[in-house]
């Protein structure tokens, strides 16, 4: 078996390197990170806590 991905990447439906998401919907809904940014929504966030290999949890809505 593979190592599980981390940060929220996955791999492709045949295996191989651990990826993140692409793109998002352009929704707005905003939310704020523990890191202190605001996000246009969760899937922004998410996005960015796997490509900077960090947890960024959502901990409410703006003002953050």
């Amino acid at each position: 078996d593979e190592p599980l991905c981390q940060f929220g990447a996955r791999r492709g439906p045949t295996g191989g390197d651990c990826r993140c998401q692409a793109g998002c919907s352009r929704e707005y809904a905003p939310v704020c990170g523990s890191d202190g940014h605001e996000y246009s929504n969760g899937c922004l966030l998410r996005m960015e806590a796997c490509r900077k290999g960090v947890v960024i949890d959502t901990v409410g809505k703006p003002p953050c």
